[in-house]
């Protein structure tokens, strides 16, 4: 599954008090569950805005002695699409399963750019072809999750940041 993860490392438990060190952890795994995640998804579901039948996604964090992890996922029963997508399908033949031969247009406009931009209409054009087998070149990965890391990045530091700091006073 493909997923996008943020990991925070808690702070060693001789740098504050215990009582402030769990109102830090608290505040650290409210910030995550809450405000990272919906950040995250937001960022997430711009992508696939357009598509038709887009994935919802969803998040889980884990906590454990020296770290708590975010992971935010897609769900839904167009989770494999938004995967397939994201981290690229590679090249097979295709040949017809039920009938005796593929029948389809020559080009397509796709949504999304593999440099993760906007791109057409998401249409079929062209041509109308009907062959009996193709060499399809597969989906060139789009890397929704490292984009989305990268817009993410400072607003998430931002608000982890704020957590803490308001968890101190």
């Amino acid at each position: 599954m493909v997923k996008m993860s943020i990991k925070v490392t808690l702070p060693s438990k001789n740098l504050l008090p215990q009582n402030k060190m769990t109102a830090v952890v608290d505040a650290l795994e409210k910030a995550l569950d809450e405000d990272v995640a919906k950040e995250v998804s937001r960022g997430l579901e711009k992508t696939v805005e357009k598509w038709s039948g887009p994935p919802t996604f969803n998040h889980k964090v884990k906590v454990n002695a020296r770290s708590m992890v975010l992971h935010v996922y897609p769900d839904g029963p167009n989770a494999k699409k938004w995967q397939r997508v994201s981290s690229g399908v590679g090249a097979r033949v295709i040949v017809p399963k039920r009938a005796s031969k593929l029948i389809f247009k020559r080009n397509y406009a796709p949504h999304t750019t593999a440099a993760g931009a906007w791109g057409g209409s998401g249409r079929r054009y062209g041509d109308t072809v009907y062959a009996k087998s193709v060499r399809w070149p597969g989906i060139k990965a789009r890397n929704f999750s490292e984009k989305v890391k990268d817009n993410v990045e400072k607003s998430v530091t931002r608000i982890i940041n704020k957590r803490i700091s308001r968890s101190l006073r």
